[in-house]
């Protein structure tokens, strides 16, 4: 968050949580900030504390991360990125193997090579989160669940999804292994 010279540290969060964008959870594209311990931290660290008036532009850094989910904002740079960042981000999802997954970059702009800025990929994510491509704090949205499940059944193909319930008390864990292990053989064998 940025000081405005005027209000407090805790002011500032109470006025930016007021953005209809902003709730508790994922019910909305953004979540409210936390003023929690580790903000109170955090500003410490910065010699701060929650009554301090920022300069006006002056950063002031609540949290160690800036993920949606702890009241973070996102900005789509989807048309700005550099070929050499994009080719590092798809060889890292390749390398671990997944077809759809979340990339986190750490660096300083999006328009050079990560080489180039001592950046790199912090994170490849197995379950990532679209509501921030879907509806960016700032940016236009991009249609990431249509691109996923377009790429996934191609026009023509069979779009079944099998799908296997497994309840009960003992065995679960054993069951869950057996039908993975025949479904696997049963999809090599037809390879």
């Amino acid at each position: 968050m940025t000081g405005d010279g005027v209000h407090t540290v805790r002011q500032l969060v109470e006025l930016v949580n007021k953005d209809p964008r902003r709730s508790d959870g994922h019910a909305t594209s953004l979540t409210k900030i936390r003023f929690d311990e580790i903000a109170l931290a955090r500003l410490e660290q910065q010699g701060l504390n929650a009554d301090s008036v920022p300069p006006r532009g002056s950063r002031v850094i609540l949290r160690n991360n800036a993920n949606l989910s702890t009241g973070g904002t996102a900005t789509d740079v989807t048309d700005d990125v550099h070929p050499e960042l994009a080719a590092c981000a798809v060889a890292a999802a390749q390398t671990v193997g997944l077809d759809i997954c979340g990339i986190d970059v750490v660096c300083d702009t999006m328009l050079k090579p990560l080489e180039d800025q001592g950046g790199g990929i912090v994170e490849v994510n197995a379950a990532p989160g679209l509501r921030m491509h879907l509806d960016p704090s700032f940016g236009k949205g991009r249609a990431v669940g249509e691109a996923i499940v377009g790429m996934m059944f191609p026009d023509g193909d069979n779009a079944r999804i099998p799908v296997v319930a497994i309840a009960g008390t003992n065995g679960k864990t054993t069951t869950s292994r057996l039908i993975a292990a025949s479904l696997k053989a049963t999809a090599c064998a037809l390879a």
